[in-house]
């Protein structure tokens, strides 16, 4: 096939290419039969009429199109086995530059998959915090525990911070004339509000704060400039009625108390102590690992060259808007009240998500070229000693995490692949 090769730049390439009539014709032949199907020809049935009075009844320009669809798919496969050096992330665009019954010319623009040259990822000198937990953050770890293991018990008494309360409430937007009226989702019942949680507006939890059972209250307050448009800035009063106060009766830490937490191996304070101070030690050492390999892998940033098409990029910020619009959408907001919530426009949404996109891209590129320039990509030996490990931690057999692992190899290969980058990057940056 006829063609010429042109890098636009590092991310692109357009290919021209001068289609052989006869290849040209054979695809207007089959759309021809392809669209005659449906075609009646008075003393004809559909379709089996003689080609020049089909063509009477069909549009040129819907033959060339049904054409088109043919012999597109086709030219972009043999113009990929003939150029190994384009390697697309995409169908690439086309253009058609000459078209007739017997001259097609088409230009398509391939973009490229992105790439990273990286230099340096070995012994790069970062500082690397050293894990360590102290005797009060093993208590305070012990204490959240008990608290985790509370009763809630109904106290007749005022309520505090930290009780939880149940309660009616029903809330009235503040009209230009001062008079009330009630407004579209401000309204509930029983419902259970954890004082000092600051999980409603800010003034509603602290005007709660010594209000006892039985009581009605109302109180005023303030929407927060940045919220939903139709309730942003505005004054509303909310009616209150308080049915229970409730407090967290935190168990004592006695050896019932412990056992009943029910870890292996914990029997007394003393076991306690030392699990939850092994438990903490792995917790952060794998906080400090996971933040030490970005850090390596921001570095490897730093000196790497990218490769990366604008359009790659546009298309993964228009992907993660329309996730993001659907996620709203199940939660019953739209994105323009969204926008409104965070204050911001549209545009500066897209240029976060840019940045992030951007970020992210060359992240997993950088990983991507030290798997390749190590040879750390996943094989089916990897997989399997991967299902020993787990087997050991889960109490199951090696097989069964096997049987798992089959039924969606890809993810579980690139899983394993992760983890064997991870793994080489820190222990050449040890």
């Amino acid at each position: 096939m006829k063609h010429e090769v042109k890098k636009v730049n590092d991310t692109r390439h357009e290919v021209t290419v001068d289609v052989e009539t006869v290849a040209w014709k054979k695809a207007q032949d089959k759309a021809i039969s392809k669209l005659s199907k449906n075609v009646e020809v008075p003393g004809f049935r559909a379709g089996k009429a003689p080609k020049n009075l089909l063509l009477e009844h069909l549009n040129p320009e819907r033959i060339f199109n049904e054409a088109l669809n043919t012999i597109i798919p086709e030219v972009i496969v043999d113009i990929l086995k003939e150029e190994k050096d384009i390697h697309p992330l995409y169908n690439p665009s086309v253009s058609v530059t000459k078209l007739s019954d017997t001259d097609l010319q088409l230009v398509l623009t391939f973009i490229d998959m992105p790439t990273a040259d990286i230099k340096d990822y070995k012994a790069l000198g970062l500082k690397r915090e050293a894990a360590k937990v102290t005797d009060e953050d093993v208590n305070e770890s012990i204490k959240r525990l008990l608290e985790n293991n509370a009763d809630l018990k109904v106290v007749e008494r005022e309520s505090k911070n930290g009780d939880t309360i149940t309660i009616d409430f029903k809330g009235y937007l503040y009209k230009d004339d001062g008079t009330l009226e009630a407004f579209e989702g401000g309204e509930a019942k029983n419902y259970d509000l954890v004082l000092g949680s600051h999980s409603f507006i800010p003034g509603f939890e602290e005007q709660l704060v010594g209000v006892k059972a039985g009581e009605d209250k109302d109180i005023d307050i303030t929407f927060p400039t940045q919220y939903v448009k139709e309730l942003a800035g505005k004054k509303a009063k909310f009616h209150i009625t308080l049915h229970e106060v409730k407090e967290k009766e935190i168990p004592a830490l006695t050896e019932a108390t412990i056992k009943d937490l029910g870890i292996e191996g914990v029997t007394d304070e003393n076991s306690l102590k030392e699990h939850q101070k092994k438990t903490l030690l792995e917790n952060k050492t794998r906080e400090i690992d996971n933040a030490y390999y970005t850090s390596l892998i921001d570095k490897i940033v730093e000196s790497t060259t990218f490769h990366i098409d604008e359009e790659v990029l546009k298309n993964e910020v228009a992907r993660q808007e329309e996730d993001l619009k659907k996620r709203l959408e199940g939660q019953g907001l739209t994105f323009e009240q969204y926008l409104e919530v965070r204050g911001i426009k549209e545009d500066d949404l897209k240029n976060e998500l840019h940045a992030g996109a951007e970020k992210n891209f060359k992240r997993f590129l950088v990983e991507h070229a030290v798997e390749l320039k190590e040879g750390l990509t996943a094989t089916d030996s990897d997989l399997e000693h991967e299902a020993e490990e787990m087997a050991k931690h889960y109490n199951m057999k090696k097989e069964e995490i096997l049987d798992i692992m089959n039924k969606s190899k890809a993810e579980w290969l690139s899983q394993v692949t992760a983890k064997k980058v991870h793994d080489y990057l820190l222990k050449e940056n040890a």
